[in-house]
């Protein structure tokens, strides 16, 4: 009954939609023990009423796009520091533009195998932002568990990942370790997400009230398509997300 009260004791400034998340989770683990029979059915919790409301995502200008961008693809950001720091550096600059123009959430593309990539493909133009990517995500590998195509630009990145490892049958994670094939967003998340806050650092975005993470990348990715003029239709089938997670989110846009 107190949940509410103890989060925001812990963190003022904490979202009702964050709130509502975690109810749903602390939820499914009770659902969890019940349906084993480990605890009584009538366990279940049950949270007061708690309204979501309508809550502009905190979303990252072009601007500050181009300022990370410019940071990890910096021949300095990319050589102080040792070979092992580089393969991370360099694997960040391409998570970060897969993120950006797929729309794709951090933890798909956590799971994301070269099997999921089914076509690669270079327009007339030179421009590396003419090159598209089609992507087939398995329902074990989305957050809401649906099969789902995406596609997006710059499939370039894949390009160049494929040529950097030999870790590319299906079976291999996109994002691996050079060297091992390890999974680095797995083996190595943290170290990931040392060197984004690195970046954080030199650009000075971590000095904004609420500094840029990965999944800010994606509300990038869709304000950027609704600009473009992008159908919310369509725009919702390629991001895995509903017609009312776009209005209520992006509404402004």
């Amino acid at each position: 009954d107190d949940y509410y009260v103890h989060r925001r004791s812990m963190s003022s400034g904490v979202k009702n939609g964050t709130l509502i998340a975690e109810r749903g989770t602390i939820r499914a683990v009770y659902k969890y023990a019940i349906d084993r029979g480990m605890i009584h059915y009538l366990s279940l919790p049950l949270f007061p009423p708690l309204k979501k409301g309508k809550e502009q995502r905190r979303l990252i200008d072009v601007d500050e796009y181009r300022t990370i961008y410019q940071c990890l693809r910096s021949p300095e950001f990319l050589k102080d520091c040792d070979r092992q720091d580089q393969i991370f550096r360099r694997q960040l600059l391409y998570l970060t533009l897969v993120l950006a123009n797929t729309g794709m959430r951090i933890g798909e593309c956590r799971r994301l195998l070269w099997g999921n990539i089914l076509k690669i493909h270079k327009s007339k133009g030179k421009k590396r932002s003419q090159w598209s990517v089609e992507i087939l995500l398995d329902a074990d590998q989305t957050k809401n568990k649906k099969e789902r195509k995406v596609q997006g630009r710059r499939g370039d990145v894949f390009v160049d990942l494929r040529k950097l490892t030999d870790f590319i049958s299906n079976d291999d994670p996109v994002f691996a370790d050079f060297d091992t094939g390890e999974h680095l967003l797995e083996v190595h998340k943290h170290k990931i997400y040392n060197h984004w806050n690195e970046m954080l650092k030199i650009t000075s975005l971590d000095k904004h009230k609420e500094p840029p993470t990965f999944y800010h990348l994606r509300h990038f990715y869709a304000t950027q398509r609704l600009l473009a003029g992008v159908r919310p239709y369509f725009l919702k089938e390629n991001m895995g997300c509903s017609l009312k997670y776009l209005e209520d989110h992006y509404g402004h846009v």
